[in-house]
């Protein structure tokens, strides 16, 4: 997964590098600085510089919760 100065999340084929395989969008308003999986590879978190964490269900493109203002 790659992120950068995007408001969404990247999941790119490491070995072709031509679409991303899949793209979660609509969770952020500012920059995704950071991300983490959890060990079953089904739940992704993700934060941004505007206080707010992203949890998505990786099978979905929206997130699952918003978790604002912590």
């Amino acid at each position: 997964a790659v992120t950068g100065r995007s408001k969404n999340i990247y999941l790119w084929n490491v070995e072709s590098f031509q679409q991303p395989v899949r793209v979660w969008t609509g969770g952020h308003n500012d920059e995704v600085e950071m991300i983490k999986w959890d060990s079953s590879g089904r739940l992704l978190a993700s934060c941004s510089s505007e206080n707010q964490v992203c949890l998505w269900n990786t099978e979905q493109s929206q997130p699952a919760h918003i978790f604002e203002d912590f």
